[in-house]
């Protein structure tokens, strides 16, 4: 009797693992005169931490004039492509000015860098951004191109000179140049805990 266990025990094993090695083994056939099954695409996503999207929101006050009364503008933009030289992105929002409606609208803006020089900092830049009122009574696009260039960059501001024209609705284009200039005051914590470090080594 123990023999007849131990004789099917060993077989019931035998069996399984059997199984088990020729599921594994199992492939499918190649592809020779039949097509690949289909797939669907799949968006490779950006492995840069920079953010997809941005809400900005933005308050005005008047302090002088016959208008006191405040403004206020929600947008929210997103990235559609952002690569080395440029990124498109799209956005929407809304604006409320004193005495109207909320007036939503839309939007699309493109920015191309171009270097002149060996260093990575790009020298000039051209910024295209069209936007349409989805309410109100002028529903008509408006268009701007404007061109940037570097002057001056440095540790803590830059200098940069530009120009472009404007188009509104119902209006000649009109173009306009002008002098750009940030200095930053405050310093990273950062960098003067590392200088300090390095001051008493």
């Amino acid at each position: 009797m123990k023999t007849i266990f131990y004789f099917l025990a060993i077989s019931v094993v035998i069996c399984l693992t059997e199984a088990g090695l020729n599921r594994d083994r199992h492939q499918n056939p190649p592809y020779i005169n039949r097509p690949p099954p289909p797939s669907t695409p799949r968006f490779r996503r950006s492995p840069q931490p920079e953010p997809q999207g941005s809400i900005v929101f933005q308050g005005t006050k008047p302090l002088s004039g016959p208008e006191r009364r405040p403004s206020y503008s929600l947008d929210y933009q997103h990235n559609i492509y952002e690569g080395k030289n440029g990124h498109i992105s799209a956005g929407g929002g809304a604006l409320k000015l004193p005495g109207q409606h909320v007036q939503p609208h839309i939007g699309i803006q493109g920015t191309w860098r171009f270097r002149r020089s060996p260093q990575p900092e790009p020298q000039g830049s051209v910024v295209f951004q069209g936007t349409k009122p989805l309410s109100g009574p002028e529903r008509r696009p408006s268009y701007s191109l404007d061109y940037q260039h570097n002057i001056y960059e440095g540790k803590n501001g830059h200098i940069s000179a530009g120009g472009g024209a404007l188009k509104l609705p119902g209006q000649h284009v009109q173009p306009h140049i002008g002098i750009q200039g940030t200095w930053r005051f405050r310093r990273d914590t950062d960098q003067l805990l590392n200088e300090n470090l390095v001051d008493e080594q």
